[in-house]
């Protein structure tokens, strides 16, 4: 019965009323996350709220899987992404800094986990720390995992164009809300 995307989003964040319980919580920040950029506010503290009754519902995944000869517990990926989640949410508003705490705790929960490498030195591009960034990516050279390798010499070489151009990162001016309330 839903007309788009959004308001199937918006029906499944209604139908878990209050939420309270980690399953709930999952639903509900999963939802906002995909709703997009004008539901961030909300993505972070619903994913906050889930991480903080311990990022785990009864339908999560906990098996180990191999892949590409590596063994991975999913739970731990399941963590990481959630971490992730929160850090993209983060870096949209221009928490850089949060963003990059978000990472960090992504990586613990999964040191394989690609994505938090690579927006984490996103992150330091942002903040203009692009050393930062390439001391950062430095310490995943060595990593036994074969794609945090590759991720890690990608970065470092983008990092490096960017800092041989004299890039300096400027936040895009906002959109001001053109809506006229009602009286």
């Amino acid at each position: 019965k839903c007309g788009s995307k959004k308001d199937c989003l918006m029906a499944a964040i209604n139908l878990c009323g209050n939420p309270i319980t980690p399953k709930q919580l999952y639903i509900v920040s999963t939802c906002y996350v995909l709703a997009g950029a004008s539901y961030r506010p909300q993505a972070i503290e619903f994913l906050n709220k889930y991480i903080n009754v311990g990022a785990v519902w009864e339908g999560t995944p906990r098996s180990n899987i191999t892949i590409d000869g590596y063994t991975i517990n999913q739970l731990k990926i399941n963590k990481a992404s959630v971490y992730c989640d929160l850090g993209k949410a983060y870096e949209g508003e221009y928490q850089f800094d949060n963003a990059l705490i978000s990472y960090s705790n992504s990586l613990k929960c999964d040191p394989s986990y690609t994505p938090a490498i690579s927006y984490s030195a996103d992150i330091y591009v942002k903040k203009n720390l692009i050393d930062s960034g390439l001391n950062f990516l430095k310490s995943y050279r060595n990593s036994p995992f074969k794609d945090v390798r590759l991720i890690a010499s990608e970065k470092t070489k983008e990092l490096k164009d960017k800092k041989s151009k004299g890039y300096v990162y400027r936040p895009r001016k906002r959109k001001k809300d053109t809506t006229v309330s009602q009286p």
